[in-house]
């Protein structure tokens, strides 16, 4: 179980009484210095595969029968132009696209 700490800030100063934990997130777009990452735990995570493509949509959006055959429509595209390499997508551009997608037909 983790404690809630007390974190005052003085300044420029933070003061705490625990050492804090700072989670960051890239996209690699960008190179970080050496010295910066001899300083952090890096993690890489795989891209989904269609399976867990299929369960995140399922998971954010709902299971939506009806809209089944547009959702394979547009993870099969989003799959060719990730895994083509001819433009680097990420997840959350297919939620918006499946999102956007329904939200147009229940107009």
């Amino acid at each position: 179980m983790v404690k809630k700490k007390l974190i005052l800030s003085v300044g420029w100063f933070v003061r705490c009484e625990a050492f804090p934990l700072v989670i960051m997130t890239s996209n690699a777009e960008r190179d970080f210095p050496p010295s910066f990452l001899r300083r952090c735990l890096r993690l890489h995570l795989e891209p989904p595969n269609e399976d867990k493509l299929r369960d995140i949509v399922t998971e954010r959006l709902g299971p939506n029968s009806e809209h089944k055959k547009q959702v394979d429509e547009l993870l099969a595209e989003f799959l060719e132009q990730r895994d083509g390499k001819s433009k680097e997508i990420a997840t959350d551009q297919l939620l918006n696209a499946v999102y956007s997608k329904n939200s147009i037909n229940r107009i």
